[in-house]
């Protein structure tokens, strides 16, 4: 969210670098690129949702707004 797009387009960048997520064209948007997690990527779901419930615990004002898959 209100995040600046070299910004953006970095950090995808470096996650399909890594083999976190993977691009591929666009299905809704003609001329674009879409994302999604890899496999290796999706690994990492415990992890990141483990940070979520530490820092909504420990961190005032931090708020989950995403529900976990």
């Amino acid at each position: 969210e209100k995040i600046a797009t070299n910004i953006l387009t970095d950090r995808l960048n470096r996650l399909v670098e890594h083999d976190l997520a993977e691009r591929f064209p666009s299905p809704e948007q003609s001329g674009r690129d879409a994302y999604r997690l890899t496999q290796k990527g999706k690994a990492l779901r415990p992890v990141v949702n483990a940070i979520v419930t530490w820092g909504t615990k420990h961190i005032e004002g931090t708020e989950q707004r995403l529900k976990p898959k």
